[in-house]
């Protein structure tokens, strides 16, 4: 019964560590507790999130996400409240300020 409580324990701690793994630049799989799926919020209807080329509203403007973008994946490089993202083939930093995480939606059928 020890053993089973031991297995039961190690399993519990393994997942807990577990975050999320993503993959380096190397291939090495490092945590990523940021990583998944965002929803563009605070900028107005008008506007657009600039994406840049380095974590800094000063970096170059290589694109942008439209105000209401969803489907934003944040790969896990982040540098201060700047995180690296992916959206239909734009890669790039935007200000994590203006993202907010997509929680999955559970159907429930009812009887």
């Amino acid at each position: 019964m020890s053993e089973r409580r031991s297995l039961t324990r190690a399993a519990a701690a393994i997942g807990a560590l577990a975050v999320l793994l993503t993959t380096g630049p190397r291939g090495e799989a490092r945590a990523c507790a940021l990583c998944g799926t965002y929803t563009v919020t605070g900028v107005a209807s008008w506007d657009v999130l600039n994406v840049r080329s380095g974590p800094s509203a000063h970096a170059a403007r290589i694109g942008a996400l439209p105000y209401n973008g969803t489907g934003v994946r944040l790969d896990g490089q982040c540098v201060k409240s700047w995180c690296t993202i992916q959206f239909f083939g734009v890669e790039g930093w935007v200000n994590t300020h203006y993202l907010t995480r997509q929680h999955r939606k559970v159907n429930v059928h009812r009887p």
